[in-house]
């Protein structure tokens, strides 16, 4: 949460010893966002977030950590001393757990000769003795210190995570495959009571190998190939799994792809397919021995919690569409016991400020509603967590707050590197889920003296008074590859800009949950250096973005019809002036349909539009000469 009245910075780290390897944490924080500089005793250095270290020798060491805000000057130091045992002697301290459920079992590894044991449980909780046992009431992770002293007066801390799940502390491997390309398969790991500390091994089952936690893998030849995943937490009572499933590799593309979504009530569970492609068949498989076939979804009855581990299969008759989507799905009854944690970073870095969104998909209505919201920042070490959430499937998406350093660069982004809800990854709940990490995208904006703005406003809708001016639209300057450059969001007044931008060819794209948007495609040159009124119209289930007359010195009027268009249009254009326009026509995502040049007349000029080709939707008509262009909507029937 946002906090006020703080320090300007405040270093500080935490760290887990196991044998001569040391694994640090960064816990400091500062206003602005810092740099770390780690000083570690034994010669070596870092600027890393959360370093690794080998010392090569038993010993007492010195580790420093320095962090530097370059935006209000502030420089912060802390420093501790750690002990490395590599199995001979001397005064270290040391111990072992084992969690049961809630219960952890705490077992006194220090040298000979300790006398005086104070253990520390992160939980706002303290014990004394060399074997205690304490039970935790919530699930998480708790890094948990001991501090011993011996009888020569020798003092020594260890420190190290353990983690509670709630239930037996067990874990869960399971993954899904999609055929991305030729031979080459993208896997998406669905492990439940994973971790920060699990390790993950993959066997492709061709000799290859990959300790990714989503890797993609590429086979040299056809033929079908058993996959294993292998899951070793070793926080979690060192708990490990296996989970092996079978792809077939051909050497050529699935022209679809299998996914979706889900909502759970108590044990019933609404199914709704999401896939993509021309399949003609889909077969559910819901892991307790039943099935169905259902092209649009499915609905099933489970007679206990679980887990299930539930699969689509998409096929169609001619053997070019042929894919498979699996997820693992634990029930709770009755109770929202699930959630949703992760962290966000900026620049590949933990992030200072930001808020996350959650945002919840309804099988029923097949709408994504925004339920809860989560402000981070750098003293909760950039982390979120969503709890009391049902099992069901879920969007979450961060964004920067005005608070943070680059707050003008860092571009909203979904779970999984999207920009857009329409092609965002799902979160299935049910178990929780942990490592949710989000990256903001970075806008890539060279600068230059050109300027985009505009108004959005209220389009048709039963609810609002047409024309009303939005606030707190987001609005994304895109490249014509889909590559980010800017964001923002419209003001009070619907009003919106982008200054300081290069010379090119933009989209201007408003991202809105539920709603289809069409992208205006805007250009600005040394000519036409600033355009202005690029309208943003949102409507019931849609959002339209135009350009209406950049310079209308040479139209006194301009129409289309009949529009909505059948077969042709016809455009219909009085201008002041003649001369050669060309006329181009593209359809939202800005890919070009058509293009020609047309010498057109002092006065009415008539142009066949032939669109007996195209298919059913919205299209912009653009007509331009060397000083002037201007847009126009086109709607296509069937």
């Amino acid at each position: 949460m946002k906090t006020s009245a703080q320090l300007l910075c405040n270093a500080g780290f935490q760290y887990s010893i196991s044998g001569t390897t040391v694994q640090f944490w960064d816990s400091s924080y500062s206003l602005n966002g810092y740099t770390c500089q780690w000083n570690f005793g034994n010669g070596t250095s870092s600027t890393q977030y959360f370093p690794t270290v080998n010392y090569n020798s038993s010993g007492s060491y010195y580790v420093c950590l320095t962090i530097t805000d370059s935006i209000n000057g502030c420089t912060a130091t802390t420093c501790d001393s750690i002990y490395i045992n590599s199995g001979g002697g001397g005064c270290y301290c040391y111990y072992n757990s084992t969690v049961v459920g809630d219960t952890v079992n705490f077992t006194d590894a220090s040298s000979s000769g300790t006398n005086s044991w104070i253990w520390d449980f992160g939980d706002n909780s303290t014990g004394t003795g060399t074997n205690p046992i304490h039970i935790y009431l919530n699930s998480g992770y708790y890094n948990v210190c001991l501090y011993t002293t011996d009888t020569a007066g020798c003092s020594n801390a260890y420190c190290s995570y353990v983690y509670i799940s709630g239930t037996s502390g067990s874990c869960l491997a399971s993954f899904s495959s999609a055929n991305s390309s030729g031979n080459t398969f993208t896997f998406s790991n669905t492990s439940s009571g994973t971790g920060a500390f699990t390790n993950y091994y993959w066997d492709f089952g061709d000799g290859s190998n990959s300790y990714q936690m989503n890797p993609s893998h590429n086979y040299t030849s056809s033929g079908g190939y058993v996959v294993c995943l292998t899951i070793v937490d070793s926080i979690n009572n060192f708990c490990t799994d296996t989970y092996c499933d079978s792809v077939y590799a051909n050497g050529t593309s699935s022209s679809c792809n299998a996914s979706f979504t889900f909502n759970a009530n108590v044990n019933t569970v609404s199914f709704v397919n999401t896939s993509t492609g021309n399949y003609t068949n889909a077969q559910w498989s819901f892991g307790d021995g039943t099935g169905a076939t259902g092209l649009t979804g499915a609905t099933h009855t489970y007679s206990s919690n679980g887990p299930w581990n539930i699969c689509l299969t998409i096929s169609d008759s001619s053997g070019t569409c042929q894919d498979s989507y699996c997820v693992t799905l634990t029930l709770g009854v009755p109770n929202n016991n699930y959630f949703i944690t992760g962290m966000i970073f900026g620049n590949n870095s933990p992030i200072d400020f930001a808020k996350v969104y959650l945002i919840q998909y309804d099988s029923l209505t097949q709408a994504l509603n925004l339920i809860s919201t989560y402000e981070v920042s750098m003293f909760d070490s950039s982390n979120y967590i969503f709890s009391n959430l049902a099992a069901g499937s879920y969007l979450v998406k961060a964004a920067a707050d005005s608070m943070a350093v680059n707050y003008s660069t860092l571009i909203p982004t979904y779970f999984n590197n999207s920009l857009f809800w329409s092609s965002a990854s799902f979160v299935n709940v049910g178990p929780s889920q942990y490592g949710v990490n989000i990256n903001l995208i970075q806008g890539v904006n060279p600068g230059g003296p050109g300027f985009i703005g505009g108004l959005v406003s209220q389009g048709a809708n039963k609810m609002e008074a047409e024309g009303d001016p939005l606030s707190g639209i987001q609005i994304m300057l895109l490249d014509m590859s889909n590559t980010a450059v800017a964001n923002t969001y419209s003001d009070a007044n619907g009003n919106y800009s982008f200054a300081n931008i290069a010379y090119g060819t933009y989209k201007v794209y408003a991202e809105m949950l539920n709603k289809i948007t069409y992208p205006a495609i805007v250009t600005i040159d040394a000519t036409a250096p600033s355009v202005t009124n690029v309208a943003v119209v949102v409507n019931t289930n849609e959002v339209t973005t135009y350009a209406p007359y950049l310079d209308i010195t040479n139209i006194e009027s301009a129409l289309i019809y009949p529009n909505p268009a059948k077969g042709s249009a016809t455009l219909n254009l009085n201008l002041t002036q003649s001369g050669d326009y060309t006329v181009q026509i593209t359809d939202m995502t800005g890919r070009l349909i058509n293009t020609e040049t047309v010498s057109m007349i002092q006065g009415e000029n008539l142009i066949k539009l032939s669109v007996q080709n195209f298919d059913a939707g919205l299209y912009l008509v653009r007509v331009s000469d060397a000083i002037s262009n201007f847009n126009m909507k086109l709607t296509v029937i069937k």
